[in-house]
C-alpha cells in the first residue's frame, strides 16, 4: 500500500494583480478571490511528480480536522501520483504530525495536529501499544532494524 502523501502548507508567488501564480512543489495553498476560481474550490496542490496544479473543491472532496482529503488524490496531468493525501495545517495553528507505533506485530501511523511532539502523543490515548516515532508528518521517516525506512 502507498503511504499517504503530505502537502505542505506555502505561500505560493502571484503578480501584482493577483491573476496568476507560480505554485511551490509539493505544496498546498488556499485559493484567493481574484483567481476567479469555480465555487467550492477550497484548495490548490501542486503535483509532487510532474509539479501541476490541481484543484480540490466541494462536494468531490472533503477534508477532516486532521486535513486528510478524501477520496484520494489522482493527478490527470501526469497520471503517476495517486494516492491518499494530508494537508498539514489544515487547522491553522497546529502542525500535523505522524505518530509511528505498533499493536502486537502490527505497524500503524496516525496523523493527528498538535503544537508539540509531546501533545501528538496523547493523540492516541490509552492503549497497549509501542510507540516508536513522533515526528513532522512533512518529510517523516522512521528507520526500522527489520524493514528498512518506513515513510509517513
Amino acid at each position: 500500500m502507498t503511504p499517504p502523501f503530505v502537502f505542505e502548507m506555502s505561500v505560493w508567488e502571484t503578480t501584482p494583480a493577483k491573476t496568476s501564480f507560480k505554485p511551490v512543489p509539493k505544496s498546498w495553498c488556499k485559493p484567493w478571490d481574484e483567481l476567479g476560481l469555480a465555487i467550492g474550490v477550497f484548495a490548490l496542490i501542486s503535483c509532487p511528480n510532474c509539479h501541476k496544479v490541481l484543484s480540490l473543491a466541494h462536494p468531490e472532496f472533503k477534508v477532516n480536522k486532521y486535513g486528510l482529503v478524501s477520496p484520494g488524490i489522482s493527478c490527470h496531468h501526469c497520471k503517476s501520483f495517486n494516492c491518499e493525501i494530508y494537508l498539514d495545517k489544515w487547522n491553522r495553528d497546529k502542525t500535523l504530525y505522524a505518530v509511528a507505533y505498533t499493536v502486537g506485530r502490527k505497524f500503524r501511523i496516525e496523523y493527528c495536529h498538535a503544537s508539540t511532539q509531546l501533545e501528538a502523543r496523547f493523540h492516541l490515548g490509552p492503549g497497549k501499544y509501542n510507540i516508536i516515532a513522533v515526528g513532522r508528518a512533512v518529510g517523516f521517516r522512521v528507520t526500522d532494524e527489520k524493514k528498512g525506512t518506513l515513510e509517513a
